[in-house]
């Protein structure tokens, strides 16, 4: 039988890992649910031909984690996606809308919800586990054939293509460069260059040693602690033991480690270290402005019958007003893509006619 789509979920657990253990994969070929063990499974070669096949849909709903788990587990990440919750909003059906809320919606089936807590890499599986497992994929076909339908009818197929194609790679590919993993920290901007290199330095390290060790950044080392750290900039242990809630415990593994990082920062030279961070901008004073840019998609969104949240959130609305304000111009990456032409054009005529955001880029100037 040729196989052109594939309806695909998965079950895992995330409690004390970095990553989610894979616990089931359910799978559907629109007649049939099969369920594969990947705790028993010697070989998901198969399985992996289909992941990356562009000529087999696999149609997943919220399939963000769903394509983490998949594609670590069979060492490639996957091509043509349908996600049928990012469907939903492009067609109006509501923004993060629950696989249970979207199958009532589309087929009058109300799913059982007793299983959601499950403790699924615990075996045997019970007979309840097992329906509940296989019902979050038996109802994907109807939607998929629904939304592909309407998709194609409104001419929106391209846009969900776009959006798939950057989630695959968003959640398929692990990333290995964590030098910039500093820059979301919201204080960092606090930080002087070589304190600001020391964060970087150590951010990065942190990172590696959580994939390393399989285990969650905070059991590696807290935020805070790392923002201390990167404060004080230690040349030693008596300094890095006085650093409030660094344990014992964590000098005794890396303490040596963490001071030489320190070290290593400190030999840099300056063209090598970080350039000063600014402070976030008060949004405030743009209240007006923003209103009239979310008032622009608010309309947007009602024309088309799609979720506004899809077209744009507040932070990306504000991302725009601070990337004219520092004079960089055009539009966002949020904004590029489908979106430049049903959204963010008709939002950058407003801010370059905004009075407000030419006076802060004036004052930036002078």
């Amino acid at each position: 039988m040729k196989l052109d789509v594939l309806y695909i979920d998965t079950e895992f657990e995330r409690t004390r890992t970095f990553y989610a253990k894979p616990a089931l994969i359910q799978v559907c070929d629109g007649q049939s649910a099969y369920l594969l063990d990947p705790l028993k499974l010697t070989s998901l070669a198969p399985f992996a031909t289909i992941w990356r096949s562009n000529a087999i849909t696999k149609v997943l709903h919220a399939a963000g984690e769903d394509i983490e788990v998949l594609s670590r587990l069979v060492g490639t990440p996957p091509t043509a996606i349908f996600d049928t919750q990012i469907a939903a909003a492009m067609l109006g059906y509501g923004y993060s809308i629950g696989y249970a809320s979207l199958t009532q919606t589309i087929t009058g089936v109300i799913l059982p919800k007793h299983e959601t807590r499950s403790n699924w890499l615990r075996r045997p599986l019970t007979q309840n586990q097992l329906k509940y497992a296989a019902l979050d994929v038996a109802h994907l076909p109807a939607i998929y054939s629904k939304f592909s339908s309407k998709l194609t009818q409104t001419e929106r197929h391209t846009w969900l293509h776009e959006e798939c194609e950057k989630l695959a790679v968003k959640h398929g590919t692990e990333p290995h460069d964590f030098l910039n993993i500093y820059l979301k920290l919201g204080q960092a901007w606090r930080l002087n260059r070589i304190q600001l290199g020391v964060l970087r330095a150590i951010c990065a390290w942190r990172e590696n040693e959580a994939r390393r060790r399989d285990k969650p950044r905070s059991h590696i080392l807290a935020d805070t602690e790392l923002f201390d750290i990167a404060r004080a900039v230690p040349k030693d242990l008596t300094s890095l033991k006085q650093i409030e809630g660094i344990s014992n415990l964590f000098l005794e593994k890396n303490g040596v480690v963490i001071l030489k990082i320190v070290e290593k920062v400190g030999m840099l030279d300056s063209t090598k270290l970080p350039r000063p961070l600014s402070p976030p901008m008060d949004m405030r004073m743009f209240t007006s402005l923003i209103k009239n840019l979310k008032k622009a998609v608010v309309e947007t969104a009602k024309e088309l019958q799609i979720s506004q949240e899809i077209l744009a959130h507040r932070n990306s609305i504000e991302a725009l007003i601070r990337q004219q304000i520092c004079n960089e111009g055009g539009l966002t990456e949020h904004f590029a893509g489908w979106r430049r032409k049903v959204i963010g054009e008709r939002l950058l005529q407003i801010l370059v006619k905004s009075n407000q955001v030419n006076r802060c880029c004036l004052q930036d100037v002078q």
